[in-house]
Formats: C-alpha cells, sequence, structure tokens
C-alpha cells in the first residue's frame, strides 16, 4: 500500500495535467465566443434594421404614414424633429404643433391649387410652439443636441387674435366675382391657422375661380390693403411704390401650379420597393450570417463538453486528494486532538458539576419565589376578603344609622309638644332655682341681721313690732316654703309626663344607640381607609404590568386589524369591585361606524370569527404553549375575509421562534399563502374508502394529476 504522501504527489500532477488541458480549452472557446459575439453582435444590427424598414413598410398603409412619408421627402430634419416631439409631449408647457403639410387640409378639394400657390415651400414645415419657453426648448434641441438645419420653428401665443378685419365690404367682395378668402378653405389647427396667418397674410388674400372682368380686376387690384389674390388660373402679386405716389402700382402675373402636398395622390411606390428590397437585402445577409455561426457554435459546444468533463476529472481528483490530505491531517493530529478532548471531556465534566449545583440553587429560588408568590396571592385574596367584610359592616352601619336617624326623627315629630312643654318646664325649674338660690342667700342674710338684732338689748322693745309686721305680710315667704315650693314644681313636671312616661328614656336610649353606632362607623371607615391604602399599595405593582401587558395586546391586535383595512383595540374595563374587572374588545368592520364593544348582538358570526382568531394571534408573541388549536375558525366567514385571516395567520404563525399552530378545517379556498414553514395534511375518511387503505395513495394520485395537467 502506498504512503498517503506518495498518494497526494501522484494525484497532483495529475491535477495539474487536467488544468493545462482545461486552459488550452478555455483559450479556443475565448477565441470562438469572440468570433461568435461579433456574429451576434452583426446580426442584432440586422435585426433592428429589418424591424426598422418592416415597420417603415406598414406606415405606407396608413394615412398617418402616408403624411410621414411626404413630410420626410419633402425635408428629412423636420419628419425627424416632429417624431422628437411626438415622443416628448409631456416637456412641453403647452401643446406643441406638427407642420401644416400633416395637421392641416383644404375644405373644398376645387380650392388646393389657389390655396397652395399662396403659401411658400417652408410655409408647409413649420413646427407651431404657443410659449416662449417651449420655442427655446425645441430650438436648443434641434439645433444643438440632434444637429438638425433644415428645421423652422415659429411661436403664436395662445389667445392673440388674429382677426384684423376684411379689406373689402360684403358687397364690393360679391361685385368682384370672388368666392372666398384663402384662409376660410385651410381646415387645421387654430394656433396653425393664426401662425398662416401672420406669416403669409392668407386672411386678405381673395380667391375666385372664374376668370375676372377688368372692372373686377381693377376693384380689387385697387385695394391697397391686398397684395395678392387669385382669378381663375392665374395668381396676381400687387407693388406699390409709395414714394412715386398713388399711381406707382405693378402687377405681377403668373399661374397656379397644381398642389402637390394637400392631395390625395399615392404615396411613391418606388420609396416602397426600395424599403422592400432593402428588407430581402438584409434578410440574405443575415441568413448567411447564421449559416457562419452555426459551425463556430457548435464547435463552442463540443469544447464546453469536453471542458466539463475536464472539470469533472479536477473536481473528482481535488476532492481524491482533499481526501487523502484530511486522512494526512487526521492522522498527525490525533494524538493533540485526543489529548485536546481529555482536556475539554475533563473541562465540561467540572462545568457539568457546577452547572448542576447552580441549576439546584436556582431551583431552589424558583420554589421559595413560587411560596412567595403563593403566599402574597393568599394574603391578597384574605385582605380581598377583609375588605368585603368591612364594605358589608360599612353598608349594614349605614343602614342601621339611616334607621336610627329616621326613628329619632319619627320620635322628635311624634313627641315634639310633649319636648316642648317639657323644655319650658325644665326653664322654670331653672328660674325657679335661681330665684330659690337668691332667696336662699337673702333669707340667710336677713336671718344673720335678725340674729343680730335680736341678740341686742336694745332691740328688744322692737320685736312685738317685727312681729305685727310679719302677721299683717302673710304671703313671706321662708326658705322652708320655697323648698316645698320647688318639691311641688317638680311634681307638676312628673304629672306633665304621666301620659308617656317612657318617651325620655326611650330618648335617651336611642341617642346612646346612636353614638355607639356613630363610634363603630369611624371605626370601619378608619379600617376601610387602612385597607384601602393596603390594596393600592398592592395594586401599584401589578396594575402598571397589566396595562403593559394589554397596551402590548391591543397594538397586535389594531395592527393585524389594519391589514384588513378595519380598526380594533383591546382594554381593561376597570369596576370599583374586582370581581367586575374584564377585557374588552372593541372593533369596527364599516368605514362610517365607530369602534363597537365584541359582542352577540353588534356583530355577525363571521366578523366575531375574524375578532377572536386575531385576538389569539395577538397572544402569539406572549404564548408559552408549545402549540395552539384552531377548530374551524373560518366557518361563518366569506371567503375575503377567509383569506385575510388565513394570511394573517400564516404570516405570524411561521415565523421562528414562536408556538405552532393547527388550523382544522373541513374546507379552505384555493389559491390561498403558501409558506416553507407551514404543512398541509389532508384527511382522506368516510363511507366511500376502500376497505384496503393501500390503495388509496394520495402521493401517487397527485403525481397522476399532475402528469395529466402536463400532457395538455
Amino acid at each position: 500500500m502506498m504512503h498517503p504522501s506518495n498518494l497526494m504527489l501522484r494525484n497532483g500532477t495529475s491535477v495539474r495535467k487536467k488544468e493545462q488541458e482545461l486552459r488550452s480549452i478555455s483559450a479556443q472557446m475565448a477565441e470562438l465566443k469572440a468570433q461568435n459575439d461579433e456574429y451576434l453582435v452583426t446580426g442584432k444590427a440586422m435585426k433592428q434594421s429589418v424591424d426598422g424598414a418592416e415597420r417603415e413598410l406598414a406606415a405606407f398603409d396608413t394615412q398617418e404614414g402616408q403624411q410621414m412619408s411626404k413630410l420626410e421627402k419633402a425635408s428629412r430634419d423636420t419628419a425627424t424633429a416632429w417624431k422628437w416631439v411626438q415622443e416628448n409631449l409631456e416637456s412641453f408647457e403647452k401643446e406643441v404643433y406638427g407642420p401644416p403639410m400633416i395637421t392641416c387640409s383644404v375644405k373644398d378639394p376645387r380650392y388646393v391649387n389657389a390655396v397652395e400657390s399662396l403659401l411658400r415651400p417652408n410655409d408647409f414645415l413649420v413646427i407651431t410652439a404657443q410659449t416662449l419657453n417651449d420655442m427655446k426648448r425645441l430650438s436648443d434641441q434641434f439645433t444643438d443636441v440632434m444637429h438638425l438645419g433644415d428645421v423652422t420653428i415659429r411661436q403664436v401665443e395662445e389667445g392673440r387674435s388674429t382677426n384684423r378685419g376684411k379689406p373689402l365690404s360684403q358687397q364690393d367682395f360679391q361685385r368682384a366675382g370672388l368666392d372666398g378668402w384663402a384662409i376660410d378653405y385651410i381646415d387645421g389647427p387654430t394656433p396653425v391657422l393664426d401662425m398662416l396667418t401672420l406669416s403669409t397674410q392668407l386672411d386678405h388674400c381673395p380667391i375666385g375661380l372664374r376668370e375676372p372682368s377688368d372692372e373686377q380686376y381693377s376693384l380689387v387690384a385697387e385695394n391697397v390693403n391686398i397684395k395678392r389674390f387669385i382669378f381663375g388660373s392665374h395668381s396676381f402679386q400687387v407693388s406699390r411704390r409709395a414714394e412715386y405716389g398713388p399711381q406707382a402700382v405693378s402687377a405681377a402675373s403668373r399661374g397656379v401650379a397644381p398642389a402637390k402636398h394637400w392631395t390625395d395622390q399615392p404615396v411613391d411606390v418606388s420609396a416602397r420597393r426600395e424599403i422592400q428590397q432593402r428588407i430581402d437585402s438584409l434578410k440574405s445577409d443575415f441568413k448567411a450570417l447564421a449559416d457562419k455561426a452555426k459551425p463556430v457554435r457548435e464547435q463552442m459546444r463540443e469544447l464546453k463538453e469536453t471542458a466539463d468533463s475536464v472539470k469533472e476529472e479536477i473536481a473528482a481528483l481535488k476532492k481524491e486528494k482533499g481526501e487523502l490530505q484530511a486522512a494526512w491531517n487526521a492522522q498527525k493530529a490525533l494524538p493533540d486532538k485526543i489529548e485536546a478532548e481529555e482536556e475539554a471531556y475533563e473541562a465540561k465534566r467540572t462545568a457539568s458539576v457546577e452547572d448542576r449545583d447552580q441549576i439546584k440553587k436556582i431551583r431552589i429560588k424558583i420554589d421559595h419565589a413560587i411560596l412567595r408568590r403563593a403566599k402574597r396571592t393568599l394574603d391578597y385574596k384574605n385582605h380581598i376578603t377583609k375588605i368585603r367584610q368591612c364594605h358589608e359592616e360599612l353598608i349594614e352601619a349605614e343602614v342601621r344609622l339611616i334607621e336610627a336617624v329616621s326613628d329619632v326623627a319619627s320620635l322628635e315629630e311624634r313627641n315634639q309638644d310633649i319636648v316642648r312643654e317639657r323644655d319650658l318646664e325644665k326653664e322654670k325649674v331653672r328660674t325657679i332655682e335661681v330665684e330659690a338660690k337668691r332667696l336662699k342667700d337673702v333669707a340667710r342674710k336677713a336671718v344673720a341681721v335678725c340674729s343680730v338684732i335680736t341678740s341686742d338689748r336694745e332691740n328688744q322693745e322692737h320685736l312685738p313690732l317685727f312681729t305685727l309686721l310679719y302677721n299683717e305680710n302673710p304671703d313671706g315667704h321662708t326658705v322652708e316654703s320655697l323648698q316645698m315650693d320647688i318639691a311641688a314644681e317638680e311634681s307638676k313636671l312628673e304629672f306633665i309626663h304621666a301620659g308617656n312616661p317612657n318617651a325620655i328614656k326611650e330618648y335617651e336610649k336611642r341617642q346612646i344607640d346612636v353614638d355607639k353606632l356613630t363610634t363603630k362607623i369611624k371605626e370601619s371607615e378608619a379600617s376601610l381607609t387602612a385597607i384601602a391604602e393596603e390594596i393600592s399599595k398592592i395594586r401599584s405593582k401589578w396594575e402598571p404590568e397589566l396595562d403593559t401587558l394589554i397596551a402590548k395586546i391591543s397594538d397586535a391586535f389594531s395592527f393585524n386589524f389594519e391589514q384588513i383595512g378595519c380598526a380594533g383595540e383591546v382594554n381593561v374595563h376597570k369596576d370599583d369591585d374586582f370581581e367586575q374587572w374584564a377585557i374588552q374588545i372593541k372593533v369596527k368592520f364599516r368605514e362610517n361606524e365607530t369602534l363597537q364593544q365584541l359582542d352577540a348582538h353588534r356583530q355577525s358570526g363571521g366578523e366575531r370569527s375574524v375578532s377572536t382568531i386575531f385576538y389569539l394571534m395577538s397572544l402569539q408573541s406572549m404564548a408559552r404553549a408549545p402549540f395552539r388549536v384552531v377548530d374551524e375558525i373560518n366557518q361563518g366567514m366569506d371567503p375575503r375575509n377567509e383569506r385575510m385571516v388565513h394570511e394573517r395567520m400564516v404570516e405570524i404563525a411561521c415565523r421562528e421562534h414562536t408556538s405552532q399552530y393547527f388550523l382544522i378545517t373541513p374546507k379552505l379556498l384555493t389559491g390561498l399563502r403558501y409558506d416553507k414553514r407551514m404543512k398541509v395534511l389532508c384527511i382522506a375518511s368516510g363511507e366511500h374508502m376502500p376497505e384496503n387503505y393501500q390503495r388509496m395513495d394520495i402521493s401517487k394520485i397527485i403525481g397522476i394529476r399532475r402528469a395529466i395537467i402536463a400532457a395538455g
């Protein structure tokens, strides 16, 4: 067995020989290709010449082609210029008109000879522009760019009046035996007629087909405003020398030549014959060139086959060399590779141990986080329960307060008279007590004074007089009598309330209940405030995240609807009662309506299906499940919505790094969008299935169908 190095050396020698052979073949092919390319360029030029000549020949059969043929015969430069104008009409400010030869005609053939005799040859070839800029654009193009010398351009301003009035009155016109003015016999665009009027004064050139009398001739020739006129078959031109007086008038006469331009004469057949001969000659030369190129192409094909064979041999040799080189290098690198693999294995084994420890720690952290989350969820639930209980107690307390206030108001209204009398009696008692206190003070002072007086021996003799005075004032009050009066008044007060002895007690009891309920309400409100603050604190953590999530879903939902020319949004209905919170979907399928909440009353079944699948697709980027199953979502949709929804579903579901969709449906439209990442499975089932299911080979059926289509 040969050593790998010897095998590679022999292989390299073979490769170099084959490469040298390939270079020789490539050089021959390059020479042949240059020769063939020369034939192709020449043939292409011949083909273009044939096509152009055939177009010229076809143009002879159309009126426009005949006109262009006449124009080319009269002035090739003018014809070339007019073709350029027709190809660049959008580059002008206003319309540019072609030469009168092709844009005008004579209304009455009897006058065509007379009208043409009044025009100079160059007048038939004028291109008419309507603005100064267009005229400058044409002049620059024809002179500086196209280098055309025989082209005449004139400008006629739009709206400029050329009506100068007629030099003869209608009566004189009829006396002179004239038929009409030359300009009136020409039919064409107004700007072109204005140009002819300004340049040739055709509006002052009368024409009469009959020979004139001397009187008629003099009537026309002596009119100073008429310089040219035609009678019969003669054209007259009058010249006046003002410096020699009004009699210095001379007239020149010449015969009217036959018309050449505005006639219906057939096109020159010799030109057609010349073009046909040119076409035949070009086709003959093209065939001869093709015959010369055929052996060159055949030789190139043979050389290409040989070159391809040599390339395959070189590729096989290089592949063999590469395999030998790879085997040799692999053998040389085995010891180092084994050592490197062992080191890598040891490093990965150590890293895997560390990774397992790290994974274990992370899992423990995850478990702790889940426990904390569960605990906070339970705490949240308990807080919600407490809030509900406090809310119920608050409502109950408020109801009781309302009842108590109502009862107090009712009792106060019912016992209004009694309370009023009680208040009056209390006021009397207070007045009496004040008076009694005052009298007691007076009495004490009086007793003290009396004691002093009676204890004085000097006053002993006056005591009988004091006794007499007191007896004369039997209504005099003592302390004991006043106390008795107070007791009597209190007895009266008790008798006043004899009709409802429990009214005061009931009132006082109600007052105590009201005070207790008020205290309880304040406590409940304080507890409710604390719980509300706790709710706000907890809510501030998760509500922004919820809003961000819903906004993201709404953006995707709106984008999906924009793709089908509709509108939609998703938001959260936030109620005071957390149990009433809900996600609301609003959609608009018509241009003249506003966003409506999605429900079973406003939208059709198909519209609800479209909204549902678009909502599911809006959740695609947040999906954690590996796949989704959508069953008959297209039921109820019209074909347009089916196509749009299917296209959006394919676009979203076939993205990379997203969950998988299973769309199950009994029918789909044909010609739907297909993506290389999707697979279509057709399930054949039912009573018409053969007992031997292997006979139902779908792939074979599809192959037969394709063969039938290919066969036509």
